[in-house]
C-alpha cells in the first residue's frame, strides 16, 4: 500500500520534468506501492532497518529518474523517501 509520496511532488516541482516522464514515474511509484520487490530495484542496506523495514532504490525504466522508497514490513506501507534525476 502506498503511503507518503511528498518527495515525488517535491521532485516534480524542483525538476519540472516533461509530462511523459512525470506520468511514467508516477505510474511506476503507484505500482511499486503494491509490489515493492518486483521492479528493477535493489536494497539499500545502509538505510534499511531489518527486520522492520527495507529501503530500496531503482531507476524507473525509460527514464533517468531514481526513486528511493521504504517498505515497512509490519504495515506493508511503501513510503517514497527521495526522487532524483540522474
Amino acid at each position: 500500500m502506498l503511503g507518503d509520496t511528498a518527495p515525488f511532488d517535491e521532485w516534480a516541482d524542483r525538476d519540472d520534468p516533461p509530462l511523459s516522464v512525470w506520468r511514467t514515474v508516477k505510474a511506476w511509484i503507484d505500482t511499486a506501492g503494491n509490489r515493492p520487490w518486483l521492479y528493477l530495484s535493489v536494497p539499500v542496506e545502509d538505510l534499511s532497518n531489518r527486520p522492520f523495514d527495507e529501503v530500496r532504490s531503482a531507476v524507473v525504466p525509460g527514464t533517468a529518474v531514481q526513486v528511493y522508497y521504504r517498505h515497512q514490513y509490519a504495515t506493508n506501507i511503501v513510503d517514497v523517501i527521495a526522487v532524483v534525476t540522474d
